[in-house]
C-alpha cells in the first residue's frame, strides 16, 4: 500500500501543511495529539441512523470513523443524508430507488438530485473547519463537494467504492444523467490528491477511465468492528438437523444468490437438511422468491427483509455458514470489497465464498472458509458439502476470530491508511 508522493498544488499549501506539522502537540502520556480530519459524504441516502436503509456505507462509514478515533483522530462530520436542512423524502429515496421510469420522469429526478447535491456539496464545504488538517470524502453520484472547492491549501483525498455511474445506471437503472454523473466522478478523482479504492480491481477500472496513475490511488479494503460482531452473540438450536446457510447485504443480481439456490436444490431438493436465511432487501428479491418458487424450495428460504441494524449480528448468529458468492459485473470485472466477509469471520462464522481476492486473502491469511468458481453451481454444491462434513469446529471458529482481530479490523485498516498519507506529506 504504497503511493507516490505527490506534488502539492501550490507553495502555500506545502507552508500550510509544514505549520500543522509544526503545531500539532507532542504526545502526552502515550496519548495521540493529532489535527483534525473533515469526513464528508453528499450521498444523500447514506446517514448513520439505525433506520437507513444503506446498511453497507452506514457500516462503512460507522467503522472508519471509529478507526480514525481509536487512532487518535478527530474527525468533524458531514452526511447529506442526516443535514436536516434537505427534506427527509429527497434523502430517503434518492438511491434507493430501482426500476425504469419513464425518459421524463427519470430526467426529472436525476436533474432534482443534481440540484439537491449542488447544495448538499455547498454545505459540506462550508462544515470545513479552520483547523482541518485533511478532508477525506466518500464519493456519490453527481458529486458537488470537492468539484467546486477554491481552498486547495487543505489535502483532498476521495473514497470510492465502485464506479457509482455505472452502478446507479445498470445495476440499480436508477440513473439517466450517466454522462454527467460519469464526467463528474472522473473529474472528482482527477482533482483530488490521493484515491481510495477498496479493491485492486476498483483501482485499475479508476485509474484506466480517469487516466490516473495507478500510484496516485491508494488500496484500502473493507473490514469490520470486532467489538460489534462477536461471536458470543452466536447461540444456535442443536436440536435442529438442518444446516444454515446465511446471507447479510442488498440483494442484488451481483449477490449470486440464484447460484446458491441452485446448489441448495441439487443437494438437497427436498430441504430436509438446508436452509438458506436471507437478511436485507434490494431489487433482485423477486426474481429470487420466482426462482425459489420454480425449484420447489420455497419453504428452506427465510426472507428476513430489512432488520434494524443492532440485530444484524444476532441473525448472524443463526447461521454454520456465511454466503458471500458474488459473480462477475457487466462492467468486467467484480471491483467490490465485500464486508460481509470480515463481518462473518468476526463473528467466527466460515465462509462459502465466490474465489475473489478479498475472501481468497483471508482464506490464505489464517481465515476459515471454502471457495468456489464464481456462478459455478457445481462446484459450489460440493464445497457446501464439504462444508456440511465438517462443521462445527470450535477451534477454528477462535482462530478466524483472532486473525480478523489481529489483521481486519477498522482500527488496523484506518492505521495502514494513515501511514500512507504521512509517507506522501499529506498529513
Amino acid at each position: 500500500m504504497k503511493a507516490k508522493l505527490l506534488q502539492p498544488s501550490s507553495e502555500g499549501a506545502l507552508q500550510r501543511r509544514r505549520l500543522i506539522r509544526l503545531v500539532r502537540l507532542p504526545d502526552l502520556e502515550g496519548a495521540k495529539r493529532m489535527a483534525e480530519i473533515a469526513y464528508l459524504c453528499g450521498a444523500l441516502s447514506v446517514s448513520r441512523d439505525p433506520s437507513s436503509q444503506s446498511i453497507g456505507p452506514r457500516a462503512h462509514i460507522s467503522g472508519f470513523l471509529e478507526g480514525l478515533r481509536r487512532n487518535g483522530y478527530e474527525a468533524n462530520v458531514y452526511l447529506a443524508g442526516e443535514d436536516n436542512t434537505i427534506p427527509k423524502a429527497l434523502r430517503a429515496g434518492s438511491a434507493g430507488s430501482h426500476g425504469s421510469p419513464g425518459h421524463r420522469q427519470a430526467t426529472a429526478r436525476d436533474l432534482a438530485r443534481l440540484s439537491v447535491a449542488q447544495y448538499a456539496g455547498w454545505r459540506a464545504r462550508r462544515h470545513i473547519r479552520p483547523s482541518a488538517a485533511l478532508v477525506y470524502e466518500r464519493h456519490a453520484t453527481f458529486q458537488q463537494i470537492g468539484l467546486r472547492r477554491t481552498d486547495h491549501s487543505v489535502p483532498w483525498v476521495v473514497e470510492s467504492n465502485g464506479p457509482f455511474w455505472y452502478e446507479a445506471s445498470r445495476e440499480r437503472s436508477n440513473l439517466r444523467l450517466i454522462r454527467t454523473a460519469k464526467k463528474m466522478e472522473l473529474e472528482c478523482y482527477r482533482q483530488a490528491d490521493l484515491v481510495v479504492a477498496v479493491s485492486d480491481s476498483l483501482r485499475d477500472l479508476i485509474a484506466a477511465e480517469a487516466r490516473l496513475p495507478p500510484d496516485k490511488i491508494v488500496v484500502l479494503p473493507n473490514a469490520t468492528d470486532p467489538e460489534r460482531f462477536r461471536p458470543q452473540h452466536a447461540i444456535k438450536d442443536r436440536s435442529r438437523r438442518h444446516l444454515v446457510v446465511g446471507f447479510v447485504g442488498y440483494v442484488a443480481e451481483w449477490a449470486g444468490l440464484d447460484v446458491l439456490f441452485r446448489a441448495v436444490r441439487e443437494l438437497d431438493p427436498t430441504g430436509e437438511t438446508l436452509r438458506i436465511v436471507v437478511v436485507g432487501h434490494g431489487p433482485a428479491r423477486p426474481g429470487l422468491e420466482q426462482l425459489s418458487s420454480s425449484l420447489g424450495i420455497e419453504a428452506a428460504v427465510e426472507w428476513t427483509g430489512s432488520v434494524p441494524w443492532h440485530e444484524v449480528p444476532q441473525q448472524m448468529a443463526r447461521f454454520d455458514l456465511a454466503y458471500s458468492g458474488q459473480v462477475e459485473m457487466e462492467v468486467g470485472s467484480m471491483y467490490h470489497s465485500p464486508q460481509k466477509l470480515y463481518e462473518y469471520q468476526s463473528m467466527g462464522l466460515p465462509i462459502l465464498a465466490s474465489d475473489f481476492a478479498d475472501a481468497r486473502t483471508l482464506i490464505s491469511s489464517g481465515g476459515w472458509g471454502w471457495l468456489f468458481r464464481p456462478g459455478d453451481v457445481t462446484e459450489l454444491a460440493n464445497r457446501l458439502s464439504q462444508a456440511g462434513g465438517e462443521l462445527p469446529n470450535p477451534d477454528l471458529s477462535a482462530s478466524c476470530r483472532a486473525s480478523i482481530v489481529k489483521n481486519h479490523s477498522w482500527e488496523s485498516r484506518v492505521a495502514d491508511l494513515l501511514k500512507v498519507l504521512r509517507s506522501t506529506s499529506l498529513l
